[in-house]
């Protein structure tokens, strides 16, 4: 008789956890929200063509990028995880994108995520076009695009970590907001060539000065004079870079690090002002010293550089270039997997021992990459992927190739793969991926360079 008590009282404690558990899951997939979405990177490759009549020149889109984040809020204390979050992008009432993620983790709180689209090149050339065509008609350079994001997300309910088979909530979101840019209006006159920067180092963005234009060429983090790409708190760490000019220019030159903060928005650490006359092809270093924190919320730092106070250059989403804010892991028993972390520190196109920025079609080239590991060592995989970077489609893999490594901390590594460069009139150029162990730790910037221009 004592232990049928025993056993019932176990049953009824067992059910009221599972109760109880059940009631919790359900409340928090209810007040599951999606706060927000923002379209950021809309990267528009706008080309001008003359034509009879007035104005004298007519845009047509070479290339639309697109990139969108997604909130997620949780204001409860269980956690969540969306096994189903589909949308649809409108941008100025076309529908130019859908997605859908399968799983995501949403902890108590707010987590941004950066969400994949699946972009339909011509509704949305269209509707940027529209956009730039109407904005030449009335004289201006300025482009506002409203865009609207709708769609539901399936929240499984679980009971004491285990899903519930059928039991699942769906949450529909719709949300809008603006995005705004501005583009370049070409002279009606026949345009006079621009003096272009040396091949010896690719640019990364170049600014119109009075007279000239400035270029960032270089830039870095070194901690006690050797570069880094991650730094521990308590260290000083040095931002540099280095501006050229391409023509006389004049002016003050602002270099800003700021903070990468997650689930808040970024702020400024601190500034330098520098005084800069340059003449044409003269060169100038600048740096900032800071004292890197510490912080469950700071997930790095990244550059800004401003030219007479306006914007000319920002680092790149990635880890690298910008620069991330670690604790050294302890060493495993076995003195290697998981104590570091790999990063890309160099990468090039070859042919034979020369370095290109462009190749023609059938010519054969080899993409180079090294990697070196940082904070401890490293064991796993590394995927090198080449892609191709098409007009008006998805972009396509040319080639891929996996090294088995093990890295010391502080060891480097040469990866490279050749393939042979394709033709076709989508093909605008080639670009990298980096995997490690099936993670994406590194992609090649939009820009060409560093991407390789195929040519005729």
């Amino acid at each position: 008789m004592r232990t049928l008590a025993i056993i019932l009282i176990a049953l009824f404690l067992v059910g009221g956890l599972i109760i109880f558990d059940f009631t919790r899951a359900v409340n928090a997939a209810q007040n599951l929200r999606v706060e927000g979405v923002q379209l950021r990177d809309l990267d528009v490759d706008i080309g001008w063509r003359f034509k009879i009549g007035f104005p004298p020149v007519e845009p047509y889109i070479k290339r639309v990028g697109l990139k969108l984040l997604m909130t997620l809020s949780n204001p409860t204390d269980y956690p969540l995880r969306v096994r189903g979050l589909q949308y649809v992008l409108h941008i100025n009432g076309r529908q130019v994108a859908t997605g859908r993620m399968g799983d995501v983790y949403v902890p108590p709180g707010r987590r941004t995520v950066t969400v994949p689209l699946d972009v339909d090149p011509k509704e949305a050339a269209a509707a940027v076009l529209a956009a730039v065509s109407s904005a030449v008609r009335r004289g201006t350079t300025g482009l506002s695009f409203s865009y609207d994001v709708e769609g539901r997300a399936r929240v499984p309910i679980t009971v004491l970590g285990m899903e519930v088979p059928g039991a699942q909530l769906t949450v529909p979101f719709r949300k809008e907001g603006v995005y705004r840019l501005s583009f370049h209006l070409p002279s009606v006159q026949a345009p006079t060539p621009q003096p272009q920067p040396a091949p010896s180092a690719p640019p990364v963005v170049t600014e119109t000065a009075t007279r000239g234009r400035l270029v960032v060429e270089r830039y870095g983090w070194f901690v006690g004079g050797s570069p880094v790409h991650s730094a521990m708190p308590g260290q000083t760490v040095r931002a540099a870079i280095l501006v050229r000019a391409v023509g006389r220019v004049g002016g003050t030159v602002t270099l800003e690090v700021r903070r990468d903060l997650r689930f808040m928005p970024d702020t400024t650490l601190t500034s330098r002002y520098f005084p800069l006359e340059l003449g044409n092809g003269e060169s100038r270093t600048l740096y900032l010293d800071f004292t890197a924190e510490g912080g469950k919320s700071l997930r790095g730092y990244f550059m800004r550089v401003y030219f007479n106070g306006r914007l000319i250059w920002e680092m790149g989403d990635g880890y690298p270039p910008r620069l991330a804010v670690t604790v050294k892991a302890a060493t495993s028993q076995s003195g290697w997997r998981g104590t570091g972390s790999l990063v890309v520190e160099r990468y090039a196109w070859l042919q034979g021992n020369q370095v290109i920025y462009a190749a023609s079609s059938g010519s054969q080239v080899t993409a180079a990459i090294v990697v070196s590991a940082r904070g401890g060592n490293v064991d796993g995989t590394v995927t090198l992927e080449v892609r191709k970077d098409l007009r008006f489609r998805p972009d396509e893999t040319a080639v891929v190739r996996n090294f088995r490594i093990r890295l010391g901390d502080g060891e480097s590594r040469t990866l490279m793969v050749s393939f042979l460069v394709d033709r076709g009139i989508t093909l605008r150029g080639y670009y990298m991926k980096v995997y490690f162990n099936g993670r994406l730790i590194w992609e090649m910037g939009d820009g060409y360079p560093p991407r390789l221009r195929v040519g005729s």
